[in-house]
């Protein structure tokens, strides 16, 4: 399948399902701040990796991409504080856990391939001027 916009990113689906699931979850959750966070941070995930997806220069969608990589990191940390709270059941936790972490790789293998294609054309371009 050709990738031809953001939606059709997995990491950004990933993230657009992290975050509807928390709202159904946490919407009877009393912890309103931790709630209100989590689900920021979840909508800023979706949002940096749609505006990643559009930009056009590397460093720009890196930059874009390792925003988003971050909030799946708060996100996660802040899944141990539902479940301490009793706001999640373990097995919340666990989906919602599985769920960031594949954003997270997903992410890095981005910007991991961005990289290695930066390197490939420094290579080239240090090739050809020798």
């Amino acid at each position: 399948m050709k990738i031809e916009k953001f939606e059709d990113l997995i990491a950004w689906q990933k993230a657009k399902e992290l975050t509807t699931k928390l709202y159904v979850v946490c919407k009877n959750c009393k912890e309103y701040g931790l709630k209100d966070i989590m689900t920021k941070t979840g909508i800023i995930m979706m949002n940096q990796i749609a505006e990643g997806f559009e930009k056009r220069n590397n460093k720009d969608i890196k930059a874009a991409f390792l925003i988003a990589k971050w909030g799946s990191s708060q996100m996660r940390s802040m899944l141990y504080m539902l479940l301490e709270l009793w706001c999640i059941t373990q097995e919340e936790f666990k989906d919602f856990y599985d769920i960031t972490w594949h954003i997270t790789k997903m992410l890095m293998a981005f910007v991991k391939s961005i990289n290695a294609n930066e390197k490939k054309a420094e290579d080239k371009k240090a090739e050809t001027t020798s």
